[in-house]
Order: C-alpha cells, then sequence, then structure tokens
C-alpha cells in the first residue's frame, strides 16, 4: 500500500476563481447566457412566440452550456469529454513493435 500525502494546495483548486469555478467555466457560462438570451429574443419579440414557449429552449441551453462547462468526467469537461468520444478508437496506420514481441529461445 503506498502512501500519498496530500498538501491543502492540492485539495483546493488552485485556479478557482469565484465560487469555485475557474475563469474557462465562467466564460462558457456566460456565453450559454448570451445565446439563451439571443434565442429569447428571436422567438419572443421577432417571432412573437408567446413567453412559454419561448423560455423551453433557453431553459435547455442553459442546462447544456451550465452542465457542459461545469461537470468533470474522468478530469475533463463534459464538452471535452464528448468531443473526445466523438473521436473514436485511436488506431495506428503502422507495425507497432513492444519490447515483449520478439522472444528469443
Amino acid at each position: 500500500m503506498r502512501k500519498v500525502n496530500m498538501t491543502k494546495q492540492n485539495i483546493i483548486k488552485p485556479k478557482a476563481l469565484f465560487m469555485g469555478l475557474s475563469i474557462r467555466q465562467i466564460v462558457i457560462m456566460a456565453i450559454g447566457l448570451l445565446v439563451s438570451l439571443g434565442v429569447f429574443a428571436l422567438l419572443y419579440f421577432v417571432l412573437g412566440a408567446s413567453v412559454d414557449l419561448a423560455l423551453i429552449p433557453v431553459f435547455l441551453i442553459l442546462i447544456l452550456f451550465g452542465a457542459g462547462s461545469i461537470a468533470q468526467i474522468n478530469g475533463s469537461s463534459a464538452l471535452a469529454w464528448l468531443l473526445i468520444i466523438m473521436k473514436g478508437n485511436i488506431t495506428r496506420h503502422y507495425e507497432s513493435k513492444g519490447v515483449f514481441d520478439r522472444y528469443e529461445e
């Protein structure tokens, strides 16, 4: 069993700026807020939709941007994790030889 010493610096997020959020998370959430306000203005003011109908996509956009910027999966944000997953398997287009590929008898 290994013993690991955790300092206070490792426990507290060093990049946390406001309420435990990093600058990247705050920027992504601000972009989501601006997109949702734009969608609401388009639906309500331009197309004349009711407030109830205009707020449905607004809440969906806020949830997507909020969860995508704050949620962490395996150390990366949910949006970065989805991009990694969509790339597919890592394939090698060459013959890979390791240490145990050749045995001498």
